[in-house]
């Protein structure tokens, strides 16, 4: 039951919903004493969050630009001229509360390629996830 929460708690806290999964993915990484399993679960449905959020960008990115106020639409040019600049590879930071969301988002906004961004995507999260892990577990005392 625990996997099956981290794997939840992980797809919504990278979706639209406010939440943070490292306490949780921390604490059963903690109670088990390994975070392989942990860790992959923890990836993949953070990355199927991430996912979501990406397609949504994609979806109704346009609708989201035209409400910007003028300083969100600042924030917002911002980060288009990021991605522009790094392309999917910008998708690596996905995992930064808050503002990997709106990249996330944006880069789908921009239709940048599903399958590319996808993959850059994973791999920011995976690492962000075996950081978490190894605190956890005291690796690094």
């Amino acid at each position: 039951m625990d996997y099956l929460l981290v794997f939840l708690w992980c797809v919504l806290s990278a979706s639209i919903v406010p939440i943070s999964s490292e306490p949780y993915y921390m604490s059963v990484v903690v109670k088990y004493q390994s975070m392989y399993l942990p860790l992959i679960i923890a990836t993949i449905g953070n990355t199927l969050g991430g996912l979501t959020t990406f397609l949504i960008g994609r979806k109704g990115g346009e609708i989201i630009v035209k409400r910007a106020s003028d300083k969100n639409k600042a924030r917002y040019d911002q980060a288009v001229n990021f991605i522009h600049r790094f392309g999917p590879v910008s998708m690596l930071i996905s995992w930064i509360p808050l503002f990997g969301d709106a990249i996330v988002s944006i880069g789908g906004a921009l239709k940048l390629p599903v399958a590319r961004s996808t993959f850059w995507m994973f791999l920011g999260k995976f690492f962000r996830y075996l950081l978490l892990g190894a605190i956890a577990l005291g690796i690094w005392n």
